[in-house]
């Protein structure tokens, strides 16, 4: 049996179609002839032709012809197009109702085909418009707006101008360093004597495109009628071949009331020679991009709204990159680069209503580092709140240094040294680096050196700002002010003897304003005087760090310090002012002989304790007003009071009891006696005397002691000193300890 096969041959169906969609006629013609042509078939067929009045515009300026009187309508034989078979056009003429007169305007009307038949459907061009053009002499008019003389930018490059003629533009044609016709788009207008045109310049493929170095460029414009009017410019273009895309990010971390994260938090700006205006990019709403050329310098900066801070950047501007903190400095590259601003709200703002801007905080030595004199410091500094700024000053290692820094919204810092902004700083041989724990309201504080050296401390914000917030009123005694007297005790390594280190307590007193801050002042069990000004900070604590002048050295010498933490806390038993593991380091010095004071310091453990005393102290509110007799307990009528000096250079304790105390008075058994004195400043809590010694040798001159009163707490209260021996050519004096109270106590 045979093989059948079935051949299927698709078919395209005949199409009608006009054979132009733009028909122009000049003012004062009589007909348009219009051409219908079909394609794809030959079997007989028809279509309708169908005419339209036309719509008026602006741009380019036409009104509506109107039929019956600017062209006559077809009549149902002439709209009704009989294609016979093997027919492949047909032309229509349209009679025009022409018009004479000057100024008349362009007109125009449509012609529509419809109804094919027999299969048949309407092809690419169903619809075509008539244009009567009025009569124009005058040329239009042409501006280059750019490219300018000289030109630096990304490729392609825009070139821009304005056309216009009153009856309306056709098109602009633009030839560039003697290459072909190209036509520039005509954008949008409302004016026929503004039309924008543009075209994008390419750099060279072929003949007749953009170079770099010297362009030259023609620009021809057309009006309706055929006039044409010409501009031509020479200019230099340097080609941008870098892109920066920048961006903002808003941080998420917002307060719960909020509705949504807030938007908009700040702005970023970019500068660099040669380069564009940052504008919006297309790709990533949100983001803007400036065009570049490589090589040069480039600084973006992130700009906070108000309320809001910089956070940090992500992403890389281009190569060298100098981090400023909001600001960053680079090279710019080829190729580009993309950046980030992220913006937070401002975290820097007291947590609590009338709390300080002022951070304080003690610093002492982690892991192995050593203990001593160096390794121990203070941070203070005052926070602004609207920027993070913040002016600082460190005490470590004897040296005393001011700075200026800033805090980002994330907490890192940023020095202020010239016009860097470096992340740390040397200072007395350390490396400082700070961190704002913006939930904990405290800055933390590292210094480290090669080696793994480091020291840490906690600079916390200060409670009180005196107005909304006060001290607490059990903490002040003076109406607006507390004041405090103290007493402080050392203790040595257990390898130090007794006779190394001073066995008397260091005296002073303490004042508290309504602000929070502390003026302490006073000597030490040694004789060495010590100053230093604070603020209290959580807890009511205070940081205390007092640097001392070294031994026999001139003013400023700073070889030791004293301090740690205290806090004041009014206590049944313990006063109202305690501190454990305090501090206290001296210098060993070369000891000098003779007995000028710089002399006697070195003769005074001149060994020193460079490794550091542990230490104590205690204190109390003072209160002028009571009596001398009433502070150390003698109301009752049987109670004696004692001045008991004991160890130092003393063979044995020395107990002084020939007087009693009446009131304010301090009445000797014998007012002959000159075996002792004592004397009080009560209004100070102080008091000082001399005292027979049982040391070998005495000088003609009694020794000299100095204490301090303190009122409060059972445990602590009385008179507390200290007393420098004096026995002759002794080199090695010590620090004796002196209780000044009710005997048995």
């Amino acid at each position: 049996a045979g093989t059948l096969f079935r051949l299927e041959v698709e078919t395209t169906p005949p199409e009608f179609s006009l054979e132009q969609e733009v028909y122009t006629v000049n003012q004062g013609g009589t007909e348009v002839l219009l051409t219908v042509e079909r394609t794809g078939g030959s079997a007989p067929a028809s279509v309708t032709l169908g005419l339209a009045n036309g719509m008026a515009s602006l741009v380019p300026p036409f009104a509506a012809a109107v039929a019956d009187t600017d062209y006559l309508p077809l009549t149902l034989q002439q709209s009704t197009l009989d294609f016979a078979e093997g027919e492949m056009a047909k032309q229509v003429t349209v009679t025009l109702l022409p018009k004479t007169g000057k100024n008349l305007p362009n007109k125009r009307f449509t012609a529509t085909l419809s109804d094919p038949t027999n299969g048949a459907v309407l092809g690419p061009v169903p619809q075509a418009t008539v244009n009567i053009l009025a009569d124009d002499t005058t040329k239009p008019t042409v501006k280059l707006v750019t490219p300018a003389a000289k030109v630096n930018a990304a490729v392609p490059y825009l070139l821009t101008g304005v056309a216009g003629d009153a009856r309306g533009i056709a098109k602009v044609e633009v030839v560039l360093n003697g290459g072909p016709v190209i036509e520039a788009a005509l954008g949008a207008s409302v004016k026929p004597a503004a039309v924008p045109f543009s075209l994008p310049l390419a750099l060279p493929v072929s003949g007749g495109t953009l170079i770099e170095g010297v362009n030259t460029v023609v620009v021809t414009a057309y009006d309706l009628r055929g006039n044409t009017a010409g501009v031509t410019r020479k200019f230099t273009f340097i080609r941008r071949m870098g892109r920066l895309i920048v961006n903002r990010f808003d941080h998420g971390v917002y307060f719960g009331n909020d509705p949504e994260p807030p938007q908009n938090l700040g702005v970023v700006t970019f500068k660099a020679a040669n380069a564009s205006a940052l504008a919006p990019y297309w790709a990533t709403p949100g983001s803007y991009y400036s065009d570049y050329v490589p090589g040069s310098k480039g600084v973006v900066t992130a700009k906070p709204n108000k309320g809001f801070v910089f956070a940090r950047w992500f992403g890389s501007p281009g190569d060298s990159v100098t981090d400023l903190g909001p600001i960053l400095e680079f090279t710019t590259r080829e190729g580009g680069g993309m950046l980030q601003a992220e913006f937070i709200r401002n975290p820097f703002l007291p947590p609590t209503a009338g709390m300080s801007n002022i951070f304080n905080g003690v610093i002492t030595p982690v892991n192995a580092t050593p203990v001593e004199n160096d390794s121990h410091g203070r941070l203070t500094g005052t926070l602004v709140p609207a920027t993070g700024a913040f002016s600082g000053q460190i005490q470590v290692a004897g040296v005393t240094q001011k700075f200026a820094a800033f805090f980002t919204g994330l907490g890192q810092c940023y020095f202020v040294a010239g016009k860097t902004r470096p992340r740390q700083i040397t200072v007395g041989g350390w490396t400082l680096t700070l961190y704002l724990d913006v939930d904990e309201q405290a800055i933390q504080v590292a210094l480290t050196k090669p080696g793994g050296l480091r020291c840490e401390g906690l600079a916390r914000r200060a409670l009180y700002d005196g107005k909304i917030s006060l001290p607490p009123q059990n903490l002040r005694n003076l109406g607006a002010k507390g004041f405090f007297t103290f007493a402080t005790s050392a203790d040595g390594p257990m390898e130090m003897s007794r006779d190394e280190m001073p066995n008397g307590f260091g005296i002073g007193t303490l004042t508290l304003d309504l602000k929070g801050n502390v003026i302490l002042a006073g000597t030490l069990a040694d004789g060495t005087p010590v100053t230093c000004s604070s603020a209290l900070v959580a807890g009511n604590t205070l940081p205390v760090f007092c640097p001392l002048q070294t031994p026999g050295a001139k003013k400023g010498v700073n070889g030791g310090c004293f301090g740690g933490e205290v806090v004041l806390a009014p206590t049944e038993f313990d006063g109202d002012l305690q501190g454990e593991d305090l501090f206290w380091f001296r210098p060993a010095v070369t000891q000098l002989t003779g007995v000028t004071p710089a002399a006697l310091a070195t003769q005074l453990y001149t060994s020193g304790w460079p490794g550091g005393l542990s230490g104590r102290i205690f204190g109390a509110l003072y209160d002028p007003k009571l009596t001398l007799q009433a502070m150390l307990d003698l109301l009752e009528a049987d109670a004696e009071p004692v001045l008991r000096v004991q160890e130092g250079r003393l063979t044995d304790m020395v107990d002084v009891t020939s007087f009693s105390i009446q009131g304010n008075k301090i009445v000797k058994d014998n007012p002959a006696d000159k075996t002792f004195d004592i004397k009080t400043t009560l209004a100070k809590g102080a008091f000082n005397g001399v005292f027979t010694p049982n040391w070998p040798s005495p000088s003609s001159k009694l020794p000299a002691f100095r204490g301090i009163l303190i009122q409060g707490g059972s445990m602590v209260s009385g008179g507390y000193g200290f007393s420098i021996s004096n026995a002759a050519g002794d080199l090695d004096p010590e620090s004796s300890a002196v209780f000044f109270n009710r005997l048995n106590d």
